[in-house]
C-alpha cells in the first residue's frame, strides 16, 4: 500500500485503478510467479517508468490514456502509430500494452503485453513479454498482408519486437525476456492452450534461447544482414524496411527524453525526495550500484552486433 501512495503522490493521479492495486493477489506475468514476487516486480515496474518517463506520462498511463511513441509512414503514405498504454484487457500478461494501430483503418494490427522490472531483488531489471495479441476481425489475415506490404515486409508482430528492443534501452533493461507456451498466465500445465499463437515457434525464430520452462531470453541485439548480403531485387525494400525500424526506435527514445523534461516538477521537498528515489532505482538496482558504462550490458538497440 506504501508503494501505490507513493506512486499516487508521484503522479498526482486522484486514485490508483482498482486493478493495479488488486494484481499481486492475482495470477500476474506467468502461471507460477508468486505474491512477493509480483509485488516486487509492479513496484519496480513503476520506478522504472517514473524514472524513464517522468510523472506525467506514468500519471496519464495511470488515468487510461494512450501515448503514441512513435510512427511509420507505409508506402502508400498511411501511418502506423505504436501506442503504449496499460494492459486492461489482458491484465494478467503485463502492466503495459504496446500496439501497432493503423488509424486509416481504425484498428489494432498487433499488440504486445510488457513489464519491466525485477521479480528477483538481487537482479537487475528485465523487460518481460508476456503475451502477443494478433489483429482481429473477419479480414485480419487480409489487413496484416497488406500493412505488410505497405511497410516494406515488414510484420506488424515484428515491428513490435523492434520496439520492444527500443523500450529496453529506455528502460535500461538488462534482458527482454519472453514467457513460453507452457510460462503462459493463462496456461492450463499440459493442457491444450486457450490461445493462438506458438510463442515458442516465434520467440525461436527470432534466435531465442531457453530460459526456464517458463520463459525464453532473447537476444541483446535482434540480427540484421548487411546490405552487401542482400539481394539486389530486394535490397531497396530491406533499406526502406530497416530505415522505418531505426526511425521508430530513434522516436521512441526521443519520446521518453522529451516525457523526462517536460515532467511535472515535485511541488515540495517531501516531494523531491520520493521522485529521486524512483529516478535512482534506474542507476541501483537491489541497493548494488549500477554497472558503469565500460562494464554494464549491451545497450537495447535492434541492430546486429
Amino acid at each position: 500500500m506504501a508503494a501505490l501512495a507513493r506512486l499516487r503522490d508521484l503522479t498526482g493521479v486522484d486514485t490508483i485503478p482498482y486493478d493495479l492495486a488488486r494484481k499481486p493477489g492475482q495470477r500476474f506475468l506467468n502461471r507460477s510467479l508468486g505474491q512477493t514476487a509480483s509485488v516486487g516486480l509492479l513496484t519496480t515496474h513503476y520506478d522504472r517508468l517514473v524514472a524513464a518517463l517522468g510523472c506525467n506520462a506514468v500519471g496519464d498511463l495511470l488515468r487510461g490514456r494512450s501515448l503514441v511513441v512513435a510512427e511509420m509512414v507505409g508506402r502508400s503514405d498511411a501511418i502506423y502509430r505504436f501506442h503504449l498504454s496499460r494492459s486492461l484487457h489482458h491484465s494478467r500478461e503485463g502492466e503495459l500494452h504496446l500496439s501497432l494501430i493503423c488509424p486509416n483503418q481504425d484498428r489494432s494490427l498487433a499488440g504486445m503485453t510488457l513489464v519491466v522490472g525485477s521479480a528477483d531483488p538481487l537482479r537487475p531489471a528485465d523487460l518481460w513479454i508476456g503475451g502477443l495479441q494478433g489483429c482481429s476481425g473477419a479480414d485480419s489475415k487480409t489487413a496484416v498482408v497488406t500493412a505488410t506490404r505497405d511497410l516494406w515486409g515488414l510484420r506488424p508482430k515484428d515491428a513490435l519486437v523492434h520496439a520492444a528492443y527500443a523500450l529496453a534501452d529506455v528502460f535500461h533493461a538488462d534482458r527482454l525476456i519472453a514467457v513460453s507456451n507452457a510460462g503462459h498466465a493463462r496456461s492450463r500445465g499440459t493442457a491444450a492452450p486457450t490461445w493462438r499463437a506458438d510463442y515458442d515457434a516465434f520467440w525461436s525464430e527470432l534466435g531465442a534461447a531457453r530460459l526456464t520452462d517458463d520463459f525464453f531470453v532473447l537476444p541483446k541485439a535482434k540480427a540484421r544482414r548487411s546490405p552487401g548480403e542482400v539481394p539486389s531485387a530486394k535490397r531497396k525494400a530491406w533499406l526502406n524496411r530497416y530505415r522505418l525500424i531505426d526511425d521508430a526506435a530513434d522516436a521512441i527514445r526521443t519520446f521518453a527524453d522529451r516525457s523526462r523534461e517536460t515532467a511535472r516538477r515535485p511541488a515540495s521537498e517531501l516531494e523531491a525526495k520520493q521522485y529521486a528515489r524512483a529516478v535512482r532505482a534506474i542507476v541501483a538496482v537491489g541497493g548494488r550500484p549500477a554497472a558503469t558504462a565500460s562494464d554494464g550490458p549491451t545497450p537495447f538497440t535492434g541492430k546486429s552486433a
